[in-house]
């Protein structure tokens, strides 16, 4: 009745973790950019299905993933997120009804280690859980989101989200996020000013800090806030770049 997609690229060291999680799926579709870690060999091991798909886009990737998929419900993971015993229980019960066409799903956001508990983005709800036909993922290149028709509930299960290794990993996916983003913006004509971003930097740090509450997250909410106020500067200084570089006609 469920079928499990999950998108990857180098996910060796966590692919597992996710996969145990979801050992009660009978169908998993894992679609890998190109590993070199052995992360498909993981997943076989594991009883995944494995497909190769040149990366295109986050929302793209995801999409190909779903059409793959062998029953009607479909729950989208990312490599970095396991799914609780209390969650695992919750989805199989939520599919047996025929009011909804989707789920969001409570994530919570850990950290260098640490598992936030408070602030804004200590833990989100994005839809996950859907009825194949119903739903689809929008075409963005990062920061994709499923669109619905029918009505959406939230679960109450939290799956935990475990995003990044590392700093060295958080500046790596800084850099490709900043980058795809950036595309974005030239895609959607979106232009904005990168002085007036540097100078708004202060605010975005008090808006995650202060207003957000990650000044309640120790040390990691501090480091968490200030890289958070830096995004939005790198990703417009990109666009600009890029769109100064472009040759005109």
């Amino acid at each position: 009745m469920i079928s499990v997609i999950i998108i990857t690229f180098n996910e060796s060291d966590r692919i597992e973790a996710t996969l145990r999680s979801i050992s009660w799926c009978e169908d998993v579709v894992v679609v890998d950019s190109g590993s070199t870690d052995g992360t498909q060999a993981i997943a076989e091991r594991m009883g995944a299905r494995v497909v190769y798909r040149e990366f295109t886009g986050y929302g793209e990737q995801k999409q190909f993933a779903c059409k793959l998929a062998a029953h009607p419900w479909i729950l989208s993971l990312d490599a970095d997120e396991v799914v609780s015993k209390e969650l695992s229980l919750e989805i199989q019960f939520a599919v047996k009804g025929e009011s909804n066409s989707a789920y969001q799903i409570p994530r919570r956001f850990r950290f260098l280690g640490r598992t936030f508990t408070h602030g804004r983005s200590s833990v989100d709800y994005p839809t996950r859980l859907f009825r194949s036909g119903h739903a689809e993922f929008n075409s963005a290149l990062v920061h994709e989101s499923v669109v619905v028709e029918g009505d959406i509930s939230r679960l109450q299960g939290e799956m935990l989200h475990d995003s990044y290794r590392n700093l060295h990993h958080y500046f790596e996916k800084f850099n490709e996020y900043t980058s795809a983003a950036a595309d974005q913006m030239i895609m959607n004509g979106v232009r904005r000013s990168v002085l007036f971003t540097v100078l708004s930097m202060p605010l975005y740090f008090i808006k995650h800090y202060f207003i957000g509450g990650h000044i309640l997250n120790g040390k990691e909410g501090l480091l968490w806030s200030l890289l958070s106020s830096l995004y939005p500067v790198v990703k417009v200084a990109k666009a600009e770049t890029r769109m100064k570089s472009k040759p005109r006609p």
